[in-house]
């Protein structure tokens, strides 16, 4: 009998320890799924907080700002319309320049009038400075 009563203790031991083993296995396995989320939220996360990082970084090595405008979307509208202005107005010189360049390859050069060119030219002033005189 003596032997049952220690088998019967033995196996409450052992049942006790399983349990034991149980509940820690079972509070390691919650540990290790709140790590997985948790890291699982890093990794989501990790590419938002570099660019927020280099962003930082970047405006670290800008020097302040002594006066800021008032109304800074105002003056930026501002500035862009100038910019589109000059840039139409470039194409439209460059245009004119183009335009230009082709009537001058067009035009074919007189021999005879090139030669006498310095004397219309002379007489031309001349022409200018008698009638400004009277």
């Amino acid at each position: 009998m003596r032997s049952t009563w220690r088998g019967l203790r033995n196996a409450r031991r052992q049942g006790k320890r399983n349990r034991r083993r149980r509940r820690a296995s079972h509070a390691t396995s919650r540990e290790l799924q709140k790590d997985h989320a948790r890291y699982s939220t890093l990794l989501s996360l990790w590419p938002a907080w570099s660019e927020y990082a280099e962003a930082e970084a970047g405006l670290a090595t800008l020097e302040p700002i002594a006066h800021f405008p008032v109304d800074p979307r105002v003056r930026l509208e501002s500035v862009l319309s100038t910019v589109r202005n000059a840039a139409k107005r470039l194409e439209d010189l460059r245009r004119e320049h183009d335009a230009a360049d082709e009537r001058r390859r067009g035009l074919t050069l007189d021999e005879e009038a090139a030669s006498v060119s310095e004397e219309i030219e002379t007489s031309t002033r001349a022409s200018r400075f008698t009638a400004t005189a009277w």
